[in-house]
């Protein structure tokens, strides 16, 4: 589900890129945007546009959940099911 979400932030189907590199951009941009937030000074590089801070902070609340939900435990079946009923 997470794979998804963040496909469609780059506008391509899940089959057409691996999950690994969806998931590395999307790393990159949080960690460029924040460097550059809290040191100005840094270079702008890979910056989420302002008006997309809600959603990324949206893919980042859902990754935490899915990662809190696997630490205890928690079936994939229901995580799945979790993730969809709040999109």
């Amino acid at each position: 589900y997470i794979i998804e979400v963040l496909s469609k932030k780059k506008e391509k189907s899940v089959e057409d890129i691996k999950e690994d590199e969806v998931i590395y951009d999307f790393v990159d941009c949080i960690v460029d945007t924040r460097n550059y937030l809290t040191h100005p000074k840094t270079p702008k590089c890979n910056l989420i546009p302002s008006e997309l801070y809600s959603e990324h902070a949206y893919v980042l609340q859902k990754i935490l959940q899915v990662y809190l939900l696997q630490k205890i435990k928690v079936s994939s079946d229901v995580i799945s099911k979790v993730c969809q009923m709040f999109p």
